[in-house]
């Protein structure tokens, strides 16, 4: 999938390995879980294109896009972090604010 993905998104396959091989080493390197799935994710891939391109159609130059986008998916990083720090408790109260359509859709 990581060759595909480097296709899809540069038309070199060498991209798509990089990023497997430095997934593959953050995940050993923090640890995960039984369920943990390291390697990109199609609809993934789909969000951020359309992040992207977003930015790039209201940004001045290419640049400033790409780091508005940069910056977008630190954030997502960061949520992904805090949700998994925050007691259980408070994060089934965070859910409870998506939508099911939203949670489904993102599968």
């Amino acid at each position: 999938m990581a060759l595909a993905f480097g296709v899809a998104a540069t038309g070199d396959p060498a991209p798509g390995l990089w990023g497997a091989v430095i997934i593959g080493l953050v995940a050993a390197v923090f640890g995960g879980t039984p369920t943990l799935i390291s390697e990109p994710t199609g609809p993934m891939t789909v969000v951020f294109t359309s992040v992207i391109l977003s930015f790039t159609a209201t940004a001045p130059d290419k640049e400033t896009a790409m780091a508005m986008a940069f910056t977008v998916v630190i954030l997502a990083g960061l949520f992904q972090i805090l949700f998994g720090v925050v007691p259980a408790a408070r994060a089934r109260a965070a859910a409870a604010w998506i939508t099911g359509p939203s949670a489904r859709g993102s599968l």
